[in-house]
């Protein structure tokens, strides 16, 4: 048993079963007094020690008990007010049935009286020991009631037991009391209870059913997760707009029935809308190629197509009559003849919050009753087309301008070509010439005139060189630039590229130095081309390095199988920053136009070596630092492809 608290007073009501307790209290303290006037009453009368013993008892005993019992209830606790009850009325049946055989039905119910107050309040593990209790002071009742009796009495026995008999009638009737509250409270409790017990077993129903709902809203949205991802993966392999639409009436028609689709794209420079594709609707060719010439103008803003356009937002004709059809713009008419439905569902397309046209759902003879949500839900089918319908817009575009750098770049190509041509063959003469003039200048005295003609030469000569570089250059854009494999000594390769490179690196004071390359081995290349690599890496060094060294290392190596032959340029010239290594093989590119005006050049020398070396399976890099100079690797494979064209980007070694 539990204290059972209680709310101040005028703030909220107490426990109803305490209250409940109190009032017994009460009603049993009074009774007490009542009962203890009532034995002082007798011995007034009848001089009966027996009722002075019990009136004592009652006055000064039980009712100052049953008074504290009383105020513990009122502070809360329920336990002191039982345990008072148990003391009162266990101790009282004793006494009364030591009366003997004439005053034991009162003890009777003495001793049930406290269990049947108790049971509100109590744990069953009290109610037990209340009812072992009550077996053992029943039991010591009876006893007494069979040894006779113990207290001294001048009462006869009759007049005894009309002594009694209120007594009886009272403890019989709270006792009856009590068993009917307990009844009372069990019929509360059943009742609340089976009120409980419905209320939960319609939140059962009712949670059942949400769970219900929940699981078909999941399944549906599982569903449509799935849709849209074959959607989007159709859309990821292919521009084929009939395939998206395809793979999108099949995932619709799972969500709602339709018959055919039309599709509407919005073009920009005539502000209308014109008919791109047309699904389940059977039309002649000629009609059909007929059709897909028609306009619908954006001026048309009662047009439901147009509205759906402009407002971006679905909309639906759940049922259309004649009525209807009477109140249709010119353009929605014109649709209507065409292709007579029931209802239409008009969804935009939009992508990144630009409208680029409009689909149509019809049903040619059923209406359609659609609920925003399942519009909605139909709304995020259809954006995937818009996405497709603007990749094969880009695609078509990136396309055609492809398609145009490409004839652009062969029209350059091929002029640049015929102008390298033409322009060779003045320069040979003029170059042919001016050697011819200085030679008759020498022989006759005139020195005067060789500077001129020397400077003729030399100019002649750059512009030849110009040209041929700009010719190689755009037969290899062009892939007209084959590779011309044969099999070579790189040492006797080496020697000839010695022998031609030192009048160019001593021009300016420089020390050519060449390495060890007598174990190098043979090669199937193009010789030519990895002759002009290595020469114009060292015309390059040359340039950009004055009174310094330049050095010619090559090895070989195995790799994957294969044999790679490695040659290294070195020089201490004026080296390459960091932000103009990235430029430095592009075409008519030079460090900075302080560097062109100083030391010369086109720029080619570096973008063919590249070329070149890509041609023959390898590539080239550099490695430079300002002021320190600057390193030039070329790695080529021995056994070079033998067509023309470049490998793959994933075959060379190492990596670019």
């Amino acid at each position: 048993m539990n204290k059972i608290p209680t709310s101040p007073p005028g703030i909220a009501k107490p426990d109803a079963k305490l209250i409940l307790l109190i009032k017994w209290m009460r009603w049993y303290s009074k009774t007490l007094l009542i009962v203890g006037v009532f034995f002082f009453a007798v011995f007034a009368i009848r001089q009966s020690p027996a009722s002075l013993i019990f009136a004592i008892i009652m006055s000064l005993v039980y009712y100052p008990a049953s008074l504290y019992g009383l105020k513990a209830a009122r502070k809360g606790y329920a336990k002191p007010a039982i345990y008072t009850i148990i003391f009162i009325c266990w101790s009282l049946a004793l006494a009364v049935a030591s009366r003997g055989t004439t005053a034991l039905p009162a003890a009777l119910p003495l001793l049930l009286l406290p269990m049947i107050i108790a049971l509100p309040y109590a744990s069953n593990r009290d109610l037990l020991k209340i009812a072992s209790g009550a077996l053992v002071v029943c039991a010591g009742a009876v006893a007494l009631t069979l040894h006779g009796s113990f207290m001294p009495s001048s009462l006869a026995e009759a007049t005894l037991a009309l002594i009694m008999l209120p007594l009886i009638i009272v403890v019989t009737g709270l006792a009856t009391f009590g068993l009917w509250h307990v009844g009372s409270r069990m019929r509360r409790v059943m009742a609340e209870t089976e009120v409980m017990n419905k209320a939960l077993a319609e939140s059962e129903r009712s949670l059942e059913q949400k769970v219900r709902v929940r699981t078909g809203e999941l399944e549906h949205a599982l569903a449509e997760i799935s849709d849209i991802e074959e959607i989007a993966r159709t859309v990821n392999v292919t521009l084929d707009l009939d395939d998206v639409i395809e793979a999108m009436r099949s995932a619709l028609q799972r969500v709602f029935k339709f018959d055919n689709i039309s599709v509407f794209l919005l073009d920009e420079d005539c502000q209308c809308l014109m008919i791109d594709r047309m699904a389940g609707i059977d039309l002649q060719p000629q009609k059909r190629d007929a059709v897909l010439q028609e306009m619908i103008s954006l001026t048309e803003d009662d047009s439901v197509l147009v509205s759906a356009l402009k407002r971006q937002k679905a909309l639906l004709l759940s049922e259309i009559g004649e009525e209807q059809i009477q109140l249709m713009s010119p353009s929605d008419r014109w649709a209507y003849g065409i292709n007579p439905v029931k209802s239409v569902l008009v969804c935009p397309l939009a992508i990144g919050g630009k409208v680029i046209g409009v689909i149509t759902f019809a049903r040619v003879n059923d209406s359609m009753q659609l609920g925003p949500e399942e519009i909605e839900r139909i709304q995020r089918y259809v954006t995937p087309l818009a996405t497709v319908i603007r990749n094969a817009r880009l695609f078509d575009e990136s396309r055609a301008a492809r398609a145009e750098a490409i004839e652009s770049s062969k029209a350059k190509s091929q002029f640049l070509a015929n102008m390298s041509h033409e322009l060779r063959t003045p320069l040979n003469a003029i170059i042919g010439y001016s050697e011819m003039l200085q030679e008759d200048a020498e022989e006759e005295g005139h020195p005067q005139y060789c500077d001129d003609l020397e400077k003729i030469h030399g100019s002649g000569l750059f512009l030849l060189n110009l040209i041929s570089g700009v010719l190689d250059l755009t037969r290899i854009e062009a892939g007209k630039l084959e590779v011309d494999r044969s099999h070579f000594n790189v040492h006797d390769m080496l020697s000839e590229v010695k022998m031609t490179s030192r009048p160019l690196t001593e021009k300016n004071g420089n020390e050519l130095s060449l390495g060890d390359y007598d174990d190098l081995g043979e090669m199937d290349s193009d010789a030519t081309k990895i002759r002009q690599i290595l020469l114009n890496l060292l015309s390059n060094a040359a340039k950009f390095t004055e009174q310094g060294l330049i050095r010619l290392d090559a090895s070989r190596a195995h790799h994957d199988g294969g044999e790679w032959l490695t040659f290294r340029v070195t020089d201490n010239g004026i080296g390459i920053s960091p932000q103009q290594i990235e430029h430095v093989f592009e075409a008519f590119t030079q460090a900075d136009s302080s560097t062109s005006r100083k030391f010369g050049g086109t720029g080619l020398g570096l973008t063919i070596s590249r070329e070149f070396c890509e041609m023959l399976g390898g590539n080239i890099s550099v490695e430079s630092n300002p002021g320190e100079g600057s390193v030039f690797t070329v790695k080529l494979p021995a056994d070079a492809p033998g067509v023309n064209g470049k490998l793959s980007q994933y075959s060379l070694w190492p990596p670019r």
